[in-house]
């Protein structure tokens, strides 16, 4: 898995009666915009930091002059390389949350 949006992709079923295998991991996306000429943008989504037992995630949007920056860091600090049951349940709660700002519009 290289990007962010990948990451939480093995999920299914809302609860597991077995181990994942989902090691820990970073993974860092940078994303710059040119917009083009007569294009304004009225709001740029809110940064987002997301702290879990099972790691961490933060993003940020800007805009300087005609260039929108968009900047995403994932942390998963998993102990061993499998989640178990309860740890599921946290990394699921933590991957809709990081979907749901993947989803995040610019709005023009």
């Amino acid at each position: 898995m290289t990007d962010i949006a990948s990451a939480f992709d093995v999920f299914g079923p809302a609860t597991r009666e077995l181990p994942l295998v989902f090691p820990g991991r970073h993974i860092s996306e940078s994303i710059e915009l040119d917009l083009p000429d007569g294009l304004n943008v009225m709001s740029l989504p809110k940064p987002v930091k997301i702290a879990s037992p099972i790691g961490a995630y933060a993003s940020t949007y800007s805009q300087s002059g005609r260039s929108i920056t968009v900047t995403r860091s994932l942390d998963i600090t998993t102990d061993a390389p499998v989640v178990n049951t309860a740890q599921y349940l946290e990394l699921r709660k933590m991957g809709a949350a990081v979907k749901r700002d993947l989803a995040a519009q610019i709005l023009y």
